[in-house]
């Protein structure tokens, strides 16, 4: 009897570890695709006009992004991507687009969750693509990239959830802030600075675990 029961205990016991390495993510990669829809603004250095209203126009970006997780709750990503950014009203704006590259640090909740909670905190480095103007009275569109500077800098934050599909594919949606921290035109005084608030993003991923074999 005692025999039986050791072996039922040793049963129950490797069935739990199987499960939670089913469910680790340690070493694991996690490879994704984004669109985000974001409403870009420009805000001087001095953010005097910080708490005054913004314009609503909204913009689109495209991401790939690499995520590694180094322990289950911890991660470190990479983004790659095209963003529309720039300032104005729909009559009038400066459309302003950037090769963006992202490097965050976030924690996440565990992947045995139906719903996996995560949040990041990084650093933004963008190189301008192009940048034009289109005036409301002419109705004309004047290429202003020689007035921009060649690259911005900022601090992203944000925060997001996904779920499995199934194979460890999951789809997310996720919400973000970008708070630019150096001027993004040459000349202009006061010099200006690229926010993007707020900004909504979907994703599909695929999580591409750790095994043993693989280091060999």
């Amino acid at each position: 009897m005692k025999i039986i029961v050791l072996l039922v205990i040793v049963f129950i016991f490797s069935i739990s570890l199987e499960a939670q390495n089913l469910n680790s993510v340690k070493k694991a990669m996690e490879v994704r695709l984004a669109f985000a829809l974001q409403r870009p603004f420009y805000v001087s250095n001095d953010l005097s006009d910080i708490g005054l209203p913004k314009q609503s126009r909204y913009r689109s970006a495209v991401s790939a992004e690499l995520r590694y997780y180094p322990f289950n709750r911890s991660f470190a990503e990479y983004q790659l991507g095209y963003s529309q950014e720039g300032a104005g009203y729909a009559s009038q704006f400066t459309n302003a687009n950037y090769l963006k590259n992202s490097i965050q640090i976030g924690y996440s909740a565990l992947h045995s969750r139906r719903l996996i909670f995560d949040m990041y905190a990084g650093w933004c480095f963008n190189i301008l693509l192009s940048a034009k103007f289109k005036n409301a009275q002419t109705g004309n569109t004047e290429n202003v990239g020689s007035y921009y500077s060649r690259t911005a800098q900022g601090i992203s934050l944000g925060l997001g959830v996904k779920t499995k599909i199934k194979n460890d594919l999951y789809i997310g949606l996720s919400t973000f802030m970008n708070i630019g921290v150096s001027p993004i035109s040459k000349n202009v005084s006061p010099e200006e600075l690229q926010f993007v608030i707020p900004a909504f993003k979907i994703s599909v991923s695929k999580l591409i675990r750790y095994s043993k074999s693989m280091s060999k």
